[in-house]
């Protein structure tokens, strides 16, 4: 799902693609028209928050330091987030995997091994 309407805020250079030089997730198109840019799977900070219009600004220091509290956020929900989840986690796929051994070991292959001998079937 990449699409864009106006001119776009362009992901890889960091400023809009429309020349506004603001940078700030907007474009003004040709008719002034606010641009969307979603890329797959990437959610940049100028796509969650921008200005309302190109005409109107906040203050730069605004505008810099929200950004800052945007990504300190980010990473830390990220790292309290995986820190809560990824025991848990390992101690379940520990246990499936378990299980399935324990299955395989103690019920498939001596079901195998007696279908096998019963039906007189020759593997080689």
């Amino acid at each position: 799902m990449c699409w864009s309407v106006g001119g776009g805020f362009d992901v890889n250079s960091g400023g809009s693609s429309s020349g506004d030089g603001g940078g700030r997730g907007y474009g003004g198109g040709e008719n002034g028209s606010m641009a969307i840019t979603i890329v797959e799977g990437v959610v940049t900070f100028q796509e969650i928050i921008a200005e309302p219009e190109p005409s109107v600004f906040s203050l730069d220091k605004v505008w810099i330091l929200s950004f800052k509290v945007f990504n300190v956020t980010k990473i830390w929900c990220y790292r309290i987030t995986s820190t809560a989840l990824a025991l848990p986690m390992a101690v379940l796929c520990g246990i499936n995997f378990a299980c399935m051994s324990f299955c395989n070991v103690w019920v498939v292959n001596p079901l195998l091994s007696y279908q096998i001998i019963s039906c007189d079937i020759n593997i080689h």
